[in-house]
């Protein structure tokens, strides 16, 4: 027996067999995601690490590069969770993501080495003979990189893992004759494209980049949980963000996307701002509302003129339809109540708002009804809000919700704490009812529901159980949805969602975050209590006023003391415990996480932790009238900054719970720095009214490869010295952009019913647009903003493309819609019948300044492009039995990419036709004639 195969043999006698080795990859895939089973990751991490190590020791040999490439690629499984295709082949997928990212981390390793050795630009490709075998390689794996899957895929399992044709077939799910024809085709590729290098494929060098790397036994599986519970390095948190599906998110969530998954990113977000548990019953509800006719607003900030304020009209009405007479109506902002009103007769009211706000939330209540709200986003100062009147309709209030807490005897906990996080409610006229016919009501589909802050809805902030374990809440209203959170020190800190109504028993969820009816039962476990002392790294000295919570779900927390000492109670038991720690302003320490793995028993279990101390940067944000911003402060420090090495871990917390950076109410800022080269930027709110910078192109010239997930408005090169104090002030002052009225006219003189638009604002869907005039604010005089106007029904449509250089209004005609026809053949000649056509809007992201990236999985597993609203301007056909496709809706005038065969969005299909440039005319149809099979 080969000594590989006896020290494998060996290992298995060894080990016990796992009751989950007989489990498919989507079964433990989904465990780990939807009950964080953590049992099922590690079976899922263990199966799969020989293959994966193996893809990654052929390209990598430092063995810290491949442990890091190691926990991105699982990492990218998680976040990519959605969009994989069980219906082909699962390893062969995660095969080549593991590929894909040992490529980017030897590509990033070499472009680190050059700028450290004075190397300027990539040196031009040398002739065959001056190539070393390792260059040679580096251009084999570069360029399979590049391959489309469909080639790319069978070519790194028959030549680089050695598999047989019948056994990439049976991998990818395909035939043996569709594997030896991609083959074919890949190598032809190949050959080429490193014949374009000075590369000639041959059968030695295929041998050497096949040959098993020196490196290949994959990291330790713990580490790899730890990755996915939160403790991953920065590097491998910047490679899975890189490679990972991702639609723009909120810098917070940016933190923490990837780690947890989708799940978990949504369950902290459902938390955000309930900080610490507190333990005191507080059962208050809002304030007597003001008579009718009157309006309280809150005490305008300081610096704000009566020119900021702005108004809300609001219409309220009872679940009949009729005028809610008497309602409480008011409008919440920047986490407090900014003014409140009764309506009228009529049940309307006019709320002024003090200070202007790119968005608002609007609410109602009222005696005997469950509450309503609506986003309102103000078009400008002085102005009435976008849409107005907002328009709420109350619900009825049939009944509390009395949910009982026990623990796992089912004996009542009383006094314990109960915590209101969130208020969710259904879409607009459905019931819960329909919302189960419609989508079956699991995690995602839960999470997915408008939602607010329980206090801002006027819930309280907390409740405490009775004798019996149970709590009483009322004026949620029919069907709503409260997420709660217990709080006690004995049993587990657990979230738990309570919809407004009797559930049968099947109809309930289990999970992390289980969902019961109106009087249900949450049964909680014992809880592990951690004590532990946060220390200086440098001097050994307790550090007083950091943050500790659980990196989990269960968001737990609480604070170090004078002595460093903090005791965090509520933690569910599992097999490693990942803390975070932020400094909470009593001293700059940069954030840290750390684990701790779990001992039998329920006794308190300690854990000491060094943080490290950075030093604090100030200044102010203000517009070009002096007024004060609101937004958040981005830094990094250059790549090539010496002091990096000095401060350790110190900057490198994936998940972060302090708040350096935020703007206050003055527009004031402490951020925390280290010394040395680095750069600092403003992402201001609101953010449609300042120029938008192109953070990428910016920061890369000045060796900053990190940008911000929000839209960065200014940007800075500077340089801490410790020596001049001078160094650590940065004060902002950003001139709104130039604005502009854009008009629309309609085809003929005339505008369509219901007209929709994406670019006019922030929202990633198409909204709605009311009159004839979009009013667009924060315009470069360098970068248009592309706005994309279609009717509803995709008769007409336009793109109109505004500069702050426009000087007077703009005008953009509606025009109607084109057509694209053609006739889809086979390589043998006949009918593609049944294959797939798409068409995708192409605008360039140097001309525009608002393209949102998305995911275009024909590119490969990190096919993220600029895009044009994908969901809302492209199209799809089929072709039907004499291969004809016709698309319509199309934008005249405008450039498209088509695509055309059979499963092209996934991996294993075939991809028959492929094409730029693709336009048509008003009201026409463009024909493409008869579209063959690309040689």
């Amino acid at each position: 027996m080969p000594r590989a195969l006896a020290q494998l043999a060996a290992r298995l006698r060894r080990e016990p067999v796992s009751p989950d080795a007989d489990a498919t990859d989507r079964d433990l895939l989904t465990r780990f995601l939807r009950d964080q089973d953590e049992a099922a990751f590690e079976v899922l991490v263990v199966r799969h690490a020989r293959l994966v190590g193996s893809a990654i020791a052929k390209v990598l040999a430092d063995p810290h590069d491949a442990e890091d490439a190691f926990q991105a690629t699982f990492l990218i499984l998680v976040r990519r969770a959605r969009s994989i295709d069980w219906g082909t082949g699962f390893g062969p997928w995660l095969y080549g993501v593991a590929h894909r990212v040992a490529v980017k981390v030897r590509d990033a390793s070499r472009t680190r080495a050059r700028r450290e050795k004075g190397g300027g630009s990539r040196p031009a490709p040398p002739s065959p003979i001056d190539l070393s075998w390792r260059e040679a390689c580096a251009l084999l794996h570069a360029e399979l990189d590049r391959l489309p899957d469909r080639y790319r895929l069978p070519l790194l399992l028959c030549h680089l893992e050695g598999k047989t044709r019948d056994e990439a077939a049976a991998a990818l799910q395909v035939t043996v004759g569709t594997v030896k024809g991609r083959l074919e085709r890949g190598r032809e590729l190949l050959r080429t494209r490193l014949a374009r290098r000075g590369v000639a494929l041959s059968v030695a060098l295929v041998a050497a980049v096949a040959a098993p790397g020196a490196h290949a036994v994959p990291p330790p599986v713990s580490v790899t949980l730890r990755a996915a519970r939160g403790g991953a390095s920065d590097r491998v948190l910047t490679l899975t963000r890189e490679f990972a599906m991702s639609s723009v998110l909120s810098q917070f969530a940016q933190s923490v996307a990837g780690v947890l998954g989708v799940v978990a990113v949504a369950s902290v977000l459902l938390a955000a701002g309930a900080g610490v548990p507190t333990h005191a019953t507080d059962e208050k509800r809002t304030p007597p509302a003001p008579q009718p006719g009157a309006v309280k607003t809150a005490e305008e900030p300081k610096g704000t003129t009566k020119t900021d304020a702005f108004v809300v009209n609001v219409q309220v009405k009872k679940p009949d339809g009729k005028p809610a007479a008497g309602a409480n109506v008011w409008v919440w902002a920047d986490d407090q109540k900014l003014t409140e009103g009764r309506t009228d007769a009529n049940g309307r009211a006019d709320l002024t708002v003090p200070k202007f706000f790119e968005r608002v939330t609007v609410f109602a209540s009222a005696p005997e009804y469950g509450p309503d709200w609506s986003e309102s986003r103000p078009v400008a100062p002085g102005k009435p809000a976008a849409g107005s009147p907002t328009e709420l309709t109350l619900v009825e209030n049939e009944r509390a919700i009395e949910a009982r807490f026990t623990d796992l005897e089912g004996r009542p906990l009383a006094n314990l704490p109960v915590e209101v996080l969130r208020l969710a409610k259904l879409y607009p006229g459905q019931t819960w009812a329909e919302f189960r016919a419609k989508r079956a009501a699991d995690d995602l589909a839960l999470q997915s529901l408008p939602r607010v802050r329980g206090t801002a809805a006027g819930l309280p902030k907390q409740l405490s159980t009775d004798k019996d374990g149970r709590i009483k809440l009322t004026g949620v209203g029919k069907d709503r949805l409260v997420s709660l959170a217990t709080a006690g020190q004995t049993h587990e800190y657990t979230l738990v969602r309570i919809v407004c109504r009797e559930l049968e028993k099947s109809e309930e969820l289990p999970g992390h975050e289980p969902l019961c009816g109106a009087r249900g039962t949450v049964p909680l476990a014992p809880a592990r209590t951690l004590t532990g002392t946060v220390r200086d790294a440098r001097t050994g000295a307790p550090v007083p006023g950091m943050k500790v919570t659980d990196i989990g779900f269960h968001l737990t927390g609480a604070v170090t003391d004078k002595d460093g000492k903090f005791t965090l109670h509520g933690m569910k038991k599992q097999r490693e415990y990942a803390l975070a720690f932020g400094s909470l302003g009593v001293a700059p320490y940069f954030d840290l996480n750390e684990s701790l793995p779990d001992t039998p028993g329920f006794e308190p279990l300690p854990i000491d932790v060094k943080v490290y101390r950075g030093v604090v940067a100030t200044g102010r944000v203000t517009d070009d009238r002096g007024r004060p911003l609101r937004g958040h402060m981005f830094y990094h420090w250059t790549d090539d900054n010496p002091n990096v090495a000095e401060y350790g871990r110190g900057t490198r917390a994936g998940y972060r719970v302090s708040n350096w950076g935020d703007l206050d109410a003055d527009g004031r800022y402490k951020l925390l720095v280290i010394p040395g080269p680095g750069l600092v930027g403003v992402c201001a709110r609101p953010e449609r009214l300042f120029p938008r910078l192109d953070a990428q192109k910016e920061s890369a010239p000045r060796k900053v490869y990190s940008w911000p997930g929000a839209p960065l408005h200014a940007l800075r090169e500077v340089n801490f010295d410790p020596g001049n104090e001078k160094t650590f002030v940065h004060n902002f002052s950003l001139t709104p952009g130039a604005v502009c009225d854009l008009t629309i006219r309609g085809e003929g003189g005339k505008l369509t019913e219901r007209l929709l638009a994406v670019g006019q604002s922030e929202a990633a869907e198409a909204q709605p647009v009311v009159g004839a005039t979009l009013k667009l604010t924060g315009l470069s005089p360098t970068r248009a903003r592309a706005v994309v106007f279609m009717d509803d029904a995709k008769t007409v449509g336009a793109v109109a493309a505004v500069t702050g250089g426009a000087g007077t209004p703009v005008t953009v005609t509606l025009e109607k819609l084109g057509a694209v026809s053609g006739r889809l053949r086979t390589a043998d000649g006949s009918p593609a019948i049944g294959a797939e056509v798409r068409v995708r809007l192409l605008l360039d992201r140097a001309k525009y300044d608002n393209l949102p990236d998305e995911v275009f999985t024909t590119l490969g597993v990190s096919g993220i492009e600029p895009g044009a609203w994908k969901h809302f301007t492209g199209r799809t056909a089929r072709t039907d039995k004499d291969g004809t496709f016709t698309l319509t809706g199309l934008l005249p005038g405008q450039e498209y990419h088509l695509i055309a065969g059979f499963n092209v969005e996934k991996m294993g299909g075939e991809l028959l036709h492929e094409r730029n440039g693709v336009t048509v005319k008003p009201g026409g149809t463009t024909d493409l004639g008869d579209l063959n099979p690309k040689k």
